[in-house]
């Protein structure tokens, strides 16, 4: 594994995971924090933002991995990358009208984009490595995710405790600006470009996830 990390492009998506990681678990903690803020106690404001949360993993789970699998992987991820930035950045003001509404778009935003970079992630991992080398490639995604989410909850949880759940929007979207970045340094010019596909088999695709779903 500490092999693969020699690789320059390897590497710097593999930071870029971290980084664009802990913008999602930071997310989770933003927004609790200003739910409680808003509406301290409710269970049901709180309901709400979870279902908002886990809504795009039904809807648009069948749709992303479809897409991305034709689309340039690397300009997906960043792109993803800036739109959750931006919408970040937007959620202190979109919780205090009186109308929810808003608030709710952005959050059922924000995890419909994560939604395609992660199939851009994973779909990207073999154009970087070796097929002999996929195997620790994934498993050390996998490893240092799982390590990585843990550390994050705790670090992220201190975080909003400490500077409050509006200031840490600033640092969650620079945490997807970080992952933008790294990922935009990654070099190849036939890096992460999927196959062309008619709109017939990108359907077939799309309905052969939603029957898997």
């Amino acid at each position: 594994m500490l092999e693969l990390l020699r690789d320059r492009n390897f590497r710097l998506l593999w930071l870029g995971q971290l980084c664009s990681q802990f913008g999602d678990r930071l997310t989770q903690l933003v927004l609790v924090g200003l739910v409680a803020t808003r509406a301290a106690g409710s269970p049901l404001s709180l309901a709400k933002v979870l279902v908002f949360t886990s809504l795009p993993a039904l809807v648009i789970n069948p749709l992303a991995g479809v897409y991305v699998d034709r689309w340039d992987r690397k300009r997906t991820m960043i792109l993803c990358d800036l739109i959750r930035m931006a919408v970040i950045l937007t959620l202190p003001w979109a919780v205090e009208p009186s109308s929810q509404i808003p608030f709710y778009l952005a959050v059922f935003l924000i995890f419909g984009v994560g939604s395609f970079f992660v199939p851009a992630r994973l779909a990207f991992i073999p154009d970087l490595v070796p097929a002999d080398q996929l195997a620790k490639a994934n498993a050390l995604f996998t490893s240092s995710g799982m390590i990585g989410s843990t550390a994050i909850l705790l670090i992220g949880a201190l975080l909003v405790e400490w500077i409050g759940p509006a200031r840490s929007c600033w640092v969650n979207a620079a945490s997807y600006a970080t992952s933008a970045a790294l990922i935009l340094q990654i070099r190849g010019h036939s890096l992460g470009r999927g196959p062309e596909a008619s709109p017939r088999r990108i359907f077939l695709g799309v309905w052969e996830g939603i029957r898997e779903l």
